[in-house]
């Protein structure tokens, strides 16, 4: 089932990515870098409360790219 967020939350999300494409530009494209964030997403579709997703996504798609 599915994670729903909501739309604050969601606005929340596409702040981090925005970020995570400023921190990489050059690096990654911002295709790559929301590909990266909505997996991270997909990792905490269990979660029972979204307030921290937003964080707790960024960080975990932010520690991917810097491997890559």
């Amino acid at each position: 089932m599915p994670l729903e967020i909501a739309p604050l939350t969601r606005q929340r999300l596409a702040q981090e990515v925005e970020a995570l494409g400023e921190e990489f530009r050059g690096i990654f494209s911002p295709q790559t870098i929301e590909r990266f964030v909505d997996d991270s997403l997909a990792r905490f579709s269990d979660a029972r409360f979204d307030k921290y997703i937003p964080v707790l996504v960024h960080r975990f798609a932010r520690e991917r790219l810097q491997v890559r």
